[in-house]
């Protein structure tokens, strides 16, 4: 009897999705000849699987990922995060302009809201105490 060939190897390609990224899936299948009895498959035109210890082959499957992209509606979700921060931000710049006009600043406080315009009042008291 003829021994059979020591190692066949299969490759299958795919692409695995995950939840927030999608990239190229390669399966390598080895299949090894480890002796009449003590392996899980037996080898025809395919492998066919008989059972633990039933078999002549075992199967070794090695998965390698490449090309990682981000799915779709992770772009989405980082583009709408990256606009709510926008505004976030811009309404925290806007809201603490708008904090120290002249209205909230004490009538003595001649650095505050010298930018957005000064009472009469503030003017005077400022010129006249400061210079």
């Amino acid at each position: 009897v003829a021994m059979p060939e020591a190692n066949h190897l299969m490759t299958e390609e795919g692409v695995s999705t995950g939840l927030f990224c999608v990239a190229d899936q390669k399966i390598h299948t080895d299949w090894t000849y480890v002796g009449e009895g003590k392996g899980a498959f037996t080898q025809q035109q395919v492998y066919n699987f008989v059972g633990e210890q039933r078999g002549s082959f075992d199967k070794h499957e090695t998965k390698t990922y490449s090309h990682w992209r981000p799915r779709l509606c992770t772009l989405v979700l980082l583009g709408i995060a990256a606009v709510a921060l926008a505004v976030f931000a811009l309404v925290q710049y806007l809201t603490l302009g708008s904090a120290t006009d002249a209205s909230t600043c004490g009538a003595q406080d001649c650095l505050c809201g010298f930018h957005t315009g000064w009472e009469d009042d503030k003017k005077v008291w400022c010129c006249q105490n400061h210079g």
